[in-house]
């Protein structure tokens, strides 16, 4: 969190963004560097948005709302190209941390260089889900408790 707190902090003064929406983009980001500048760079550009519909306006930092928006449209854009099969695949790796089979590896490594997927290796290599997916899988019923 710290490494990832001193990298936005380079790259956007402190007094823009709350501290809190700070640590919900690092989370939101699933430990990817790239998914955090794009998650900020969305929370930018809907500040852009609300300077330019009230430029008068010059205390707006990047908060609650701001970050809810940013998230709204980066899910919208994750979810356009996702297939039933899809979903059915990114459940399965939420479960076990790793593909069920090789029939679907075309998909899988699909999803894994889009960054559906994220790959993790410590003692083991093994795989977990964006955290914008694991909402969109949770928000279309796939995990759901039996």
């Amino acid at each position: 969190m710290n490494t990832f707190r001193k990298l936005v902090e380079k790259r956007i003064d402190n007094n823009l963004i709350e501290t809190e929406i700070l640590e919900q983009i690092i989370l939101k980001s699933g430990g990817v560097l790239r998914e955090a500048i794009r998650i900020m760079n969305q929370c930018c550009s809907e500040c852009l948005v609300l300077i330019r519909m009230e430029p008068e306006q010059t205390n707006i930092k990047i908060n609650k709302d701001i970050l809810d928006t940013a998230l709204r449209e980066l899910r919208n854009d994750m979810a356009r190209p996702l297939s039933n099969n899809e979903y059915k695949l990114l459940t399965t790796i939420y479960h076990k941390f790793n593909p069920d089979d090789e029939s679907d590896q075309d998909q899988f490594l699909d999803l894994l260089h889009n960054v559906y997927i994220l790959e993790y290796i410590n003692d083991n290599l093994w795989y977990d889900l964006h955290p914008i997916v694991i909402y969109l899988l949770n928000r279309k019923g796939y995990l759901l408790e039996s």
